[in-house]
């Protein structure tokens, strides 16, 4: 029903309101995915939570000590969480799954000044293919299951493996539709033997582009082999900081990941080919659209975050829409975030999309430049831009787009 003000620490509001859902869903089967904006930039917690590894390092660049600070905060909420989860009665058949979407982001944190920040000695962070950029940790926690006690659990698993485990595990009928691409790891629960999961391969790739060229920033993975870009080859057994590369040592290795790469490639080419269309004057109407969807070619990167957008930085790029019921639209351009009912000072606005091209002088004091097209259905490319007193031009960073009639 609208935007809802919060008083608080971000991270402290979301545990609470998960607090709050489960409280009241505590009599019948619920589904809660929390996924918390923290640790990220901008690097902002309570003094509390930082002042600690100040304190332990003095030579600790700031932001990396509000870094560690904020997660931190999150193990604080977690246990919090978790003891809710018991005090309500529901923590024995309650599945507890933790996990995270990336390596670490210190390293660039850490960058200037030089700082040798703590990543478990592996290799790379956040955005790169090296382990340290996308191996992950996954505790799960279940006593009715038999999982209540720490234990370590080998074999290379990843994100694709969770869905066949919940359906396996909650008895569950998997749905008509495409085959899961994961495995069930309930076998792994119960008898610990990584083999079949260390036998087929895994990849992974880093880009970000609509059009991913073959083999760059990628990795293909089985058991402890990481083949680098198609190229090196690492194995994490003896040197799990990936510091040689002894490609020409296995060659037959290196054979064996190429293929399975190769193969893989074949089934998912055709769709690199294809581009997701965000849907205009359907269910959602009106539809705001956000500058982190625009494509963007080769290694560009669109004005995605919250610095981005503060600086205003000169990038633009189109968006792919799918108009989904023809009409007049209303479509209106803005360069900041639209229930903020903020000024943009900017002189003039333009808008393509389908055979509408139009461009309008603005006021400094508009919040927003306005425009009135007639789309037939179907799919199109929607391209905003802002012009700047100076001259400079960007994209609108929000459009949002209505059918009126």
């Amino acid at each position: 029903d609208g935007w809802k003000p919060f008083k608080g620490y971000c991270t402290d509001v979301w545990f609470e309101e998960a607090a709050e859902f489960t409280e009241a869903n505590k009599d019948k089967p619920f589904f809660l995915y929390l996924a918390t904006n923290a640790p990220h930039g901008p690097y902002i917690v309570p003094d509390k939570y930082s002042d600690p590894f100040k304190k332990a390092d003095s030579t600790m660049p700031d932001a990396l000590a509000k870094f560690y600070g904020m997660i931190a905060n999150i193990d604080e909420n977690l246990g919090r969480f978790r003891q809710h989860l018991e005090d309500i009665g529901v923590a024995e058949n309650t599945i507890l799954i933790y996990m995270t979407d990336n390596g670490t982001t210190a390293g660039w944190i850490c960058l200037k000044p030089k700082y040798d920040y703590y990543n478990a000695g592996m290799r790379g962070w956040k955005g790169s293919a090296w382990e340290g950029g996308q191996r992950v940790p996954f505790f799960m926690h279940w006593p009715k299951g038999g999982l209540s006690k720490g234990k370590d659990i080998d074999g290379l698993t990843a994100h694709i493996d969770v869905l066949p485990t919940l359906v396996d595990i909650c008895e569950l009928e998997k749905p008509q539709g495409p085959k899961l691409d994961g495995m069930s790891m309930a076998s792994l629960f119960q008898s610990g033997d990584p083999k079949s999961f260390d036998e087929r391969p895994i990849f992974s790739h880093v880009q970000r582009t609509y059009t991913p060229p073959k083999w760059d920033e990628s990795v293909t993975m089985k058991g402890p082999w990481r083949l680098m870009n198609g190229k090196e080859l690492y194995n994490l057994e003896s040197d799990p900081a990936q510091q040689t590369d002894i490609a020409k040592d296995h060659p037959k290795v290196v054979e064996e990941l190429r293929a399975d790469y190769e193969a893989w490639w074949e089934t998912i080419e055709p769709e690199t080919k294809q581009t997701v269309h965000l849907g205009l004057g359907g269910a959602e109407n009106p539809t705001t659209l956000y500058a982190h969807d625009w494509l963007m070619p080769g290694t560009v990167a669109a004005a995605w975050h919250q610095n981005s957008i503060k600086r205003g930085d000169l990038r633009n790029g189109p968006w792919a829409v799918n108009v989904e019921k023809a009409g007049t639209y209303e479509i209106k351009l803005y360069r900041w975030a639209p229930y903020l009912n903020k000024a943009m000072d900017q002189k003039a606005a333009r808008l393509s999309i389908g055979g509408f091209d139009q461009r309008i002088e603005l006021k400094p004091e508009d919040t927003f430049a306005a425009f009135k097209v007639d789309l037939p259905a179907g799919p199109a490319m929607l391209l905003s831009e802002l012009e700047r007193p100076n001259g400079d031009t960007s994209g609108a960073y929000y459009v949002m787009a209505e059918l009126v009639e």
